[in-house]
């Protein structure tokens, strides 16, 4: 059970860091495509 849970963390922090980059990277684009 330890080792599920552990590895289901570290799946929803893998999930939460790939959404925080895909946004970033979704604002930069934006960004230039007003300049």
């Amino acid at each position: 059970m330890d080792t599920f849970s552990l590895l289901f963390g570290g799946v929803s922090l893998l999930i939460l860091i790939a959404l925080f980059i895909n946004r970033k990277s979704k604002e930069e684009r934006e960004d230039e495509e007003c300049d």
